[in-house]
């Protein structure tokens, strides 16, 4: 593990003597450790057998990030900046869906939304806030798998 900073020095008695060696080692510990956990939490994210994003907030919101299952699932394109969260949706409901998100913090339910290669199809959707560290709301999250899919069919 290499330290962030070092820094070694003497630490002298009332005469002026050597008594001691003192070394420092800045922050090498917490830093390590976050960077193990981001890490950590990319590989999730990434290597996840379910869709995965994170969009924008607001009225209409637009996908910041999605992983490598939303990609297979709903194409390349979906990970443009220009794709918006109702592009996804195959029924027109999606304000609804996000007035509960913003009431009640998530929503969770089975939506007809469309497959990359056009084809709609049902999805078990849960959209929720995603929060800053004051609690405020900064993101809108999702995770996607098919309806009816179990742990080994995806």
């Amino acid at each position: 593990m290499q330290p962030i900073g070092h820094a070694t020095f003497p630490i002298r008695n009332a005469s002026n003597h050597i008594a001691a060696i003192a070394s420092v080692l800045s922050a090498a510990t917490e830093y390590t450790q976050l960077g193990e956990r981001v890490e950590l939490y990319e590989a999730l994210l990434e290597r996840a057998p379910l869709c995965m994003a994170v969009w924008t907030l607001g009225r209409n919101p637009m996908l910041r990030y999605a992983n490598a299952a939303h990609s297979a699932l709903f194409g390349p394109d979906a990970n443009e900046q220009t794709v918006m969260l109702s592009h996804l949706f195959a029924e027109p409901v999606e304000q609804q869906v996000l007035e509960r998100v913003f009431q009640y913090g998530y929503w969770s339910g089975d939506q007809g939304v469309y497959h990359c290669h056009g084809y709609p199809f049902v999805a078990r959707i849960t959209l929720f806030v995603i929060r800053d560290a004051h609690t405020y709301p900064v993101a809108l999250g999702s995770i996607i798998t098919h309806a009816g899919a179990t742990d080994v069919d995806g």
